[in-house]
């Protein structure tokens, strides 16, 4: 089997109980698997969208209700049912772990503090720290801004560090680190507290996840706000 066909059986509630927690396991230590997961996510709920946009311009076109129910109403009604149905069967029969949770959203946030330009050799440590960043070399990363933060105490340098340290699976010493990061910039908040719910996530301290998630729509409702909203959901149902 494919792993195209795996993600496809995973998310349609296909795979077995062994089969699906395999998979999970790979998630947290496959970032390929992970990236590739992430994609066919998105696209299911791209096509989600749209047959749920599709279906409201059918609902809308219908004319007005009559005593008796027509044949076409039932036929809608039952449609939506069946969607409903998939996406609460998908919901209750998927039940990914922590983990899988943490991988299936986890992504490397992009150097937005000091971007480099292109074809532009590094000129200073700092630099050369985010150049690795950049490039998904998180230990080099690491250890140049582990030096650089004896000497500068920058919130964004601590959230950058963090983060170098997350991708490598130091999950107490980014949240270290991410903790020293509060007083970062505007542009930051949100990333950091999504980032922070991720570890939280990880950890499987879903109370702290959920009321950081809260806490990124209720203040930061533009920031990712479909992956938030789903996180929520499912951590709901797993409270349930």
């Amino acid at each position: 089997m494919s792993q195209e066909d795996r993600i496809r059986r995973y998310w349609h509630g296909q795979l077995s109980a062994h089969e699906r927690q395999a998979l999970e396991d790979e998630l947290v230590k496959d970032s390929a698997l992970a990236r590739e997961f992430h994609a066919f996510r998105e696209l299911q709920q791209a096509i989600a969208k749209e047959e749920a946009a599709a279906l409201k311009q059918r609902l809308a076109a219908l004319p007005p209700a009559r005593p008796r129910l027509s044949w076409r109403w039932i036929a809608v009604a039952a449609s939506l049912l069946l969607l409903l149905g998939a996406a609460w069967y998908h919901h209750r029969s998927a039940a990914p772990s922590p983990a899988a949770l943490y991988a299936r959203y986890y992504e490397p946030y992009p150097n937005v503090w000091q971007p480099l330009v292109r074809n532009q050799a590094p000129l200073d440590n700092l630099s050369l720290a985010l150049a690795a960043y950049e490039q998904g070399q998180y230990a080099a990363a690491e250890a140049q801004l582990q030096a650089l933060a004896t000497v500068d105490a920058a919130p964004e340098l601590y959230f950058y560090l963090g983060l170098s340290q997350l991708h490598q699976g130091k999950l107490a010493q980014a949240s270290t680190n991410l903790a020293k990061a509060k007083q970062a910039p505007t542009y930051l908040q949100a990333p950091l507290r999504w980032y922070q719910a991720l570890i939280q996530l990880r950890r499987e301290d879903l109370t702290a996840a959920r009321q950081s998630l809260i806490h990124l729509q209720q203040n930061y409702p533009d920031f990712r706000p479909e992956d938030v909203a789903d996180l929520l959901v499912i951590l709901a149902d797993s409270a349930g």
